[in-house]
């Protein structure tokens, strides 16, 4: 504003009498209002002398002085020009709007017709802390050299205004109208909403506050637009307010095509650049597990942690990204250079073809993506390819190779044929059928994997597909032959000689694969490549195992057959044989046995003949497993699965089942073999064996076999050398062998102390408990009363607790009293009470010869019982 003169040093008026128009702040983006004072009209019209720190007087001083005429002429003449200036004295306010090497420029309002000059030596706080768009205030001196005015004495001012350096993002709530003077912030015609710490604010704005000077219709932020702005803050009064706000452009979506997908993380080859992104499968829209490598996405690029990463991920249209050009004519060559495989970083484009142009050869790069498939190739190779051009980098290199016929022709190399024998998820084996195969593998299955197929086909490798290809050796086992380089053939173009023998064998099988059912009924899956094994004995006396396929007939374990045998001939493994024409000639069908042992998910079987125990799975079970018991009889079915016998279709059966004969002699012998105490394979050996000496005149031994289930004690097996005692019994028939097998040093002796229907209790003299017992324990068939005294065992029970039990009783003599059954016996407890107490003689003796009488005497009434009494309520 401008002065009405220039008023003295020593009346200068005070700071906040300067009245200064609103400016505004270039840093904040947003007008700060400062309230405008009149100047003290007292103080006009005033003389003044005032001298500059420099020493350069103001045209007031020289006009009133004494000096030439001329001086004072354009003194006079610059005052009139400059009267609106005011005092030198008088302290003016600008923002800084350009600094250089030494020097800058002030913009302020006492300046009409420039901006103020100020040198570095004039600022009075540390000139590096100034920037342009900092308040200063300031001096004026006036220099007649240039004839212009000077700031001096520039002083830096603490803005009252401080703006975030954060930006937020909100939502216009109110659209602001357009304004231009307000009191205050808090007459900021517009409103913004915003979350924070999950909490929704509202903030003013105005049009003054919007980032961007002559802004469009479309760049204004209407109502409910999302937008972005910082927060300006007063200082003095707290308020806050909304600044350089404008409207949120939606973040450009970039492309590209997954190339690679970890656990729960992936990347993304970019189309924009050659550089691959990180992402999370949390970013992705859709359900990752559709996700595969190879689909074109589209998302926005962040950073986190000063890194790029992809969010917002959905899958575009197949063929939408587009990485290169590439030409239509397919060229041929050579590959001159192979791609290593190696773990360190490769190169991008490791392999080179050489090809023949109108002038000369070239070399062109290729690299493993560039390649139609991920088969072998060697250096020499005929392959075809097409040339492409990066839109990315305009690297040019070749791509879609593929793998010519060509190759096997100029190289010679040796290739074999054969048949798919069995598929998996990714690999597969085959059966060498080449009259002339090049390595000696004879019958084993080759292994191959399904990237090796150098033709690109619609259909799936199946099993019995014929194929063609090169037997190589595994780069990690030097000694174990694959296939490689394989190509699909037509049906029938392997031509097989075969010879099926007119002699009929007879043989057993050894080894099933039998399609088991479920409890449900369900069947499983049976391949047609599934074999069995059949025992036979061939023409020259020799018992050989033969396979059969399993599709061909359906065999047990056990079952015996008639087959011929089909020969198939060739050079590498002249006696390549299988079971043909089976014909099931009888079936072993279902085996009883005992279980004698139950684990956790799985328990044995001990056959009636005591040659083996054989496996079972709870799953094979029909029924709950939980109710089995050692030495239940069950019967089963046996099958043989990777050459280990085991039984099917478990049932528990009732134990008439096996005709149990016991004779109720007992016998004393001495343990000559332990249970399962055999070699391999020798199962004649499985049972134990007791040895009886006899007092014949021959002078030989009698010798009993035992198995689990003749063990008393299950827990503790006998061991060779053990003077043990036994019974003789004979089941369902079968040999002689011993039960209710005992250890003589574990017997021990007690007396019965309760007998409660069908089990009782043992006192012992050595134990303060009693032992239960069962009487179908007892062994020798008698019948025991209290008092007498047994022979027994003791033996933990089979169900986990530290319980124990008396087995294998046997009466050793009778109670002296056998108490009458017409009246119960006296309890123990009452019997010991009567010992404590003694009796005498001496002394009157009591008698009762009359009965207790009332007063009245009637007696007593008999005691009645209470009844309980209950509430009724009448029913209304």
């Amino acid at each position: 504003m401008a002065l009405n003169s220039i008023q003295p040093r020593h009346h200068l008026p005070h700071q906040n009498n300067i009245n200064m128009e609103a400016h505004y702040h270039k840093d904040s983006g947003c007008k700060q209002q400062l309230n405008p004072v009149v100047a003290n009209p007292s103080l006009a019209n005033r003389p003044s002398h005032p001298i500059d720190r420099r020493g350069y007087q103001t045209s007031a001083l020289l006009s009133s002085s004494g000096d030439s005429p001329a001086l004072s002429q354009h003194s006079s003449h610059h005052h009139a020009k400059h009267a609106n200036l005011g005092s030198v004295n008088q302290r003016h306010k600008g923002v800084v709007e350009k600094l250089l090497h030494s020097y800058g420029f002030i913009d302020s309002d006492v300046q009409k017709e420039g901006h103020l000059f100020f040198h570095y030596s004039e600022v009075v706080s540390d000139v590096n802390t100034l920037v342009s768009g900092d308040s200063v205030e300031f001096n004026l001196s006036y220099d007649y050299r240039s004839s212009r005015w000077l700031a001096v004495s520039v002083t830096k001012l603490e803005s009252a205004l401080s703006v975030s350096k954060e930006q937020f993002s909100g939502i216009v709530f109110k659209k602001a109208e357009p304004q231009e003077n307000f009191k205050s912030c808090l007459d900021r015609s517009g409103k913004i909403s915003y979350e924070q710490s999950g909490e929704t604010f509202f903030i003013p704005y105005s049009t003054l506050d919007l980032a961007g000077e002559n802004l469009q219709e479309e760049d204004v932020p209407g109502l409910n637009m999302k937008v972005t702005f910082c927060i300006a803050t007063d200082k003095k009064t707290g308020h806050m307010w909304a600044t350089a706000v404008k409207k949120l452009q939606p973040p450009e979506m970039s492309q590209g095509v997954v190339c690679s997908l970890k656990e729960n993380y992936g990347f993304i080859e970019r189309a924009d650049m050659v550089k691959e992104v990180f992402f999370h499968y949390s970013e992705y829209a859709g359900n990752i597990a559709e996700l595969v490598l190879g689909d074109d996405v589209q998302f926005n690029i962040q950073h986190r942690n000063n890194k790029e990463v992809a969010t917002n991920i959905s899958k575009l249209p197949e063929g939408t990204v587009v990485f290169e050009d590439v030409s239509t004519e397919k060229k041929r060559g050579k590959i001159a250079k192979v791609i290593k495989a190696t773990r360190k970083h490769a190169e991008p484009l490791a392999g080179s073809i050489t090809y023949e142009t109108a002038d000369d050869s070239k070399d062109i790069a290729y690299s493993e993506r560039d390649i139609s498939g991920e088969f072998t190739l060697f250096v020499g190779d005929v392959v075809d390819f097409q040339i492409a051009k990066d839109r990315r980098d305009g690297l040019i290199h070749a791509t879609n190779v593929t793998l010519c016929e060509e190759s096997f022709i100029v190289s010679k190399e040796k290739r074999d044929k054969g048949v798919v024998s069995s598929v998996k998820e990714s690999y597969g084996f085959l059966q060498i059928l080449s009259a002339d195969c090049s390595t000696g593998v004879g019958d084993a299955q080759l292994f191959f994997h399904f990237n090796e197929l150098y033709e690109s086909t619609n259909t799936p490798v199946v099993v019995g597909d014929e194929i063609e290809f090169t037997i190589a050796y595994d780069p990690g086992n030097k000694s174990k032959p694959i296939a490689i380089r394989i190509r699909k053939l037509a049906k029938g173009s392997i031509k097989q000689e075969q010879q099926v023998s007119s002699q009929t064998f007879t043989g057993t099988v050894t080894q099933d694969h039998p399609a088991p059912k479920s409890k449900k009924g369900s069947p499983h899956n049976v391949s047609s490549t599934d074999t069995g094994l059949i025992q036979y004995t061939n023409i020259s006396k020799e018992s050989v195992f033969i396979p059969y396929l399993v599709k061909d007939a359906d065999l047990r374990y056990g079952d015996k057959v008639s087959f011929n045998v089909c020969e198939m001939k060739r050079s590498s493994d002249p006696h390549s044989k299988k079971a043909v024409n089976i014909k099931l000639l009888s079936r072993l069908g279902l085996q009883t046995g005992f279980v004698c042992s139950l684990k956790d998910s799985y328990g044995f079987i001990e056959t009636v003949a005591i040659d083996d125990e054989i496996f079972f799975h709870y799953s094979c079970y029909h029924g709950d497993a939980n109710e089995l018991q050692i030495g239940d009889v069950v019967e089963y079915n046996l099958a043989s699965r990777n050459k280990k016998i085991s039984a099917e279709s478990v049932r528990r059966a009732s134990k008439d089942k096996l005709q149990v004969q016991v004779d109720g002699k007992v016998i004393s012998g001495h343990v000559k073999r332990m249970i399962g105490n055999t070699g391999a394979g020798d199962k004649s050996g499985y049972s134990g064996l007791v040895t009886v000496e006899t007092t014949s005149s021959d002078g030989a031994s009698a010798t009993y076999p035992y198995g689990f289930i003749s063990l008393c004690n299950k827990r503790t097996p006998p061991v060779v050398g053990n003077q043990v005692e036994f019974q003789v019994a004979r089941v369902s028939g079968s040999i002689d062998r011993a039960l209710n097998l005992l250890i003589v040093k574990d017997l021990v002796v007690g007396r019965v102390d309760t007998i409660k229907g069908s089990f009782g209790f043992i006192e012992m003299e050595e134990k303060e408990k009693k032992v239960y017992f069962s009487m179908s324990d007892i062994q020798d068939g008698s019948t025991l009363h209290v008092g007498d005294t047994v022979q027994f065992v003791i033996v933990p029970v089979m169900n986990g607790t530290n319980r124990v039990s008396a087995v294998c009783l046997r009466k050793l003599k009778s109670s002296p009293v056998v108490p009458s059954t017409s009246a119960p016996a006296r309890p123990e407890r009452l019997r010991s009470k009567l010992k404590t107490q003694t009796s005498t003689t001496e002394g009157p003796k009591l008698v009762v010869v009359r009965q207790p009488m009332r007063p009245d005497g009637k007696g007593f009434a008999p005691r009645v019982p209470r009844q309980s009494f209950v509430k009724c309520e009448e029913s209304v």
